[in-house]
C-alpha cells in the first residue's frame, strides 16, 4: 500500500532520529510523495529551516505521485490519498482531522521512536 509523505513526515528522521523509510517498510508500506510537498521543503530549506536540505534529501527516495494542481499543499495530499486508496504520513493536527473525516488511513510518530497507523 502507498503511504505518501507530507513535508513533517520528511523532517521526522532530522528531528527524532527514526528511519521513516525503515518504519514503513515494516508497516507494509510503500513510501511516495508529492511534488509540492518537495516544492514546500525547498522553500524552507531556503528559509533556513533545520533539516529541510536533509529532508528534501530524503524525498528523492520517495515514490513520485502526480497530483492536480490548485489547492493547498495538504489539499493536494488529501485529493491524491482519496485517489489512490493512500495512506498519510503526518503529525499535522489539522490533515489528520480532514484524513479521518474521509476515512483515510494515517502513520504518525509514537513516542518519538516509532511510525504507527493510527487506527482512530
Amino acid at each position: 500500500m502507498i503511504a505518501i509523505l507530507d513535508a513533517n513526515a520528511l523532517l521526522i528522521p532530522w528531528n527524532f532520529r527514526v528511519d521513516v523509510f525503515e518504519e514503513l517498510s515494516r508497516l507494509g508500506f510503500v513510501p511516495s510523495t508529492i511534488e509540492p510537498v518537495r516544492r514546500e521543503l525547498n522553500s524552507l530549506m531556503k528559509k533556513g529551516v533545520a533539516g529541510a536540505g536533509v529532508a528534501l534529501r530524503l524525498s528523492a527516495r520517495c515514490q513520485t505521485i502526480e497530483t492536480e494542481c490548485g489547492s493547498t499543499v495538504d489539499g493536494q495530499i488529501l485529493n491524491t490519498a482519496l485517489k489512490y486508496k493512500a495512506a498519510v504520513v503526518t503529525n499535522d493536527k489539522d490533515l489528520k482531522r480532514e484524513l479521518r473525516e474521509h476515512g483515510l488511513r494515517i502513520v504518525q510518530l509514537r513516542n518519538r521512536k516509532y511510525l504507527e497507523v493510527d487506527l482512530q
